[in-house]
């Protein structure tokens, strides 16, 4: 391979303390990035390292393989080295593997929000400039052998702490899904730009994948629609006719049927009743009746504080 990387060092210029004092080597092995091109712009190197993943013990093998096998990242952390401060648009949870060597990580959840931002808010190392800085409530350290799993939209930093190359491989799965996660802080990501690109699935979820939902102008209008969503939701779902739908019985309409029954499953029983679903459909659609009346907030970096 290219040891280049070890002889170079680039500076983020983060002014914060502890943040990591130079960037990490990538390696986005995943899609054709220039880190790839690195190695070899001929062959196909995804392929070379799919030949050697396997899916984790504990997630299932059908639901997961295919986002684990496309979604593989190396990190590649000289001392100090480390990833800033950021949160990933990615929908799914996220396994750190660490390969070698010690990463410190630093994570919070995502902040309030109290209004809509359409624009990203959270790049790299952005957040350290709010007033008062970023104060992250997690703070650990990964060592070879150890890994980290994380829910979608976690502000996250990762620092090499120790004294020799420390390396990672970074992978999404699907299953088991954050649908729980999503409708406890469904305000707040709904509200966030870097999280736009899991709005739309987040729609599909609200009717199991069954058709098209919608927020009507009034919380009577929704329940009217929830209930007529739910007799389609058993139609389609309901195979036993038991009035209610169990997590196998969402697993054969798709991945997002599954994760629309988490995200509604309130009592954590892996079932979905007609009051869970009508009740979850408002919620959900009282969020969306709000956004689509607030106009994008511009983002004042002077002004900006962070509600953790």
């Amino acid at each position: 391979g290219d040891s280049r990387w070890r002889k170079r060092s680039y500076k983020p210029g983060a002014k914060a303390p502890d943040a990591p004092v130079n960037a990490p080597f990538y390696w986005g092995i995943k899609g054709a990035d220039d880190g790839e091109k690195v190695y070899d712009g001929k062959k196909n190197m995804l392929k070379e390292v799919q030949k050697h993943l396997r899916i984790p013990y504990f997630l299932s093998e059908k639901p997961n393989k295919h986002e684990v096998f496309s979604s593989p990242e190396f990190w590649l952390n000289a001392p100090e080295a480390g990833a800033q401060a950021h949160m990933d648009s990615h929908c799914q949870p996220t396994i750190s593997l660490q390969i070698s060597g010690t990463r410190r990580w630093r994570l919070s959840w995502p902040p309030k929000a109290e209004k809509f931002f359409k624009a990203p808010r959270f790049m790299d190392g952005s957040v350290y400039k709010a007033q008062g800085g970023w104060k992250a409530p997690y703070s650990f350290n990964i060592s070879a052998g150890e890994a980290l799993i994380m829910p979608p939209a976690f502000i996250h930093e990762s620092r090499n702490v120790g004294g020799t190359c420390a390396s990672a491989l970074t992978l999404q799965f699907n299953e088991p899904g954050a649908g729980a996660y999503v409708r406890t802080l469904l305000p707040r990501l709904r509200r966030t730009g870097d999280f736009s690109e899991c709005w739309s699935m987040v729609n599909r979820w609200a009717v199991l994948s069954t058709g098209k939902a919608k927020a009507a102008n009034t919380a009577q209008q929704d329940t009217k629609f929830a209930q007529d969503s739910w007799k389609t939701v058993l139609k389609k779902l309901d195979k036993d006719s038991s009035g209610d739908i169990s997590y196998v019985e969402s697993l054969k309409g798709g991945q997002q049927a599954s994760d629309g029954l988490l995200f509604y499953d309130v009592n954590f029983d892996d079932r979905l009743s007609s009051k869970e679903f009508v009740e979850g459909f408002k919620k959900w659609a009282e969020v969306e009746r709000q956004v689509r009346n607030e106009q994008s907030e511009k983002w004042n970096k002077k002004t900006w504080k962070l509600e953790l």
